[in-house]
């Protein structure tokens, strides 16, 4: 069982002996309390994600802009004078597109995992409220 499905059950817990439609109110609220604080800390790991390549894109056009302006400044420029100013705008995209891909790749574990504790959630809560208002006689 889960850190969130323990809420529920101690939600349920606090609820129990009352009415049948405020312990299932009350469950599903923590329910939803619990999912939205595990859906806040994954947000995190989609936005730099997505940043992630843009953050090298922009590294590669500044890079780039810089060269330009080298090989506009002078009528002749030489191979490795143009290469010293291509290679860091290079190795800013790269940088950006590795660390995406890492965080897309942990931000699809992290939500695969969240799903998982999401379902376990729900089915402690439904059989928490089940057992307690079949105890005290209630639908």
């Amino acid at each position: 069982v889960s850190v969130p499905a323990a809420a529920v059950v101690a939600t349920a817990i606090r609820h129990a002996g009352g009415d049948a439609a405020l312990l299932r109110e009350a469950v599903d609220a923590q329910g939803r309390a619990e999912a939205g604080r595990l859906e806040r800390r994954l947000a995190a790991l989609a936005i730099i994600g997505r940043i992630a390549p843009l953050t090298g894109l922009f590294g590669t056009l500044c890079g780039f802009i810089d060269a330009v302006r080298l090989v506009n400044a002078k009528e002749l420029v030489s191979r490795p004078v143009l290469v010293g100013a291509v290679a860091p705008a290079l190795v800013s995209a790269a940088l950006g597109v590795a660390i995406a891909i890492v965080v897309i790749v942990m931000h699809g574990m992290l939500r695969t995992r969240l799903d998982r504790i999401v379902l376990d959630m729900e089915l402690t809560a439904s059989g928490i409220t089940g057992h307690l208002c079949s105890a005290g006689g209630r639908p």
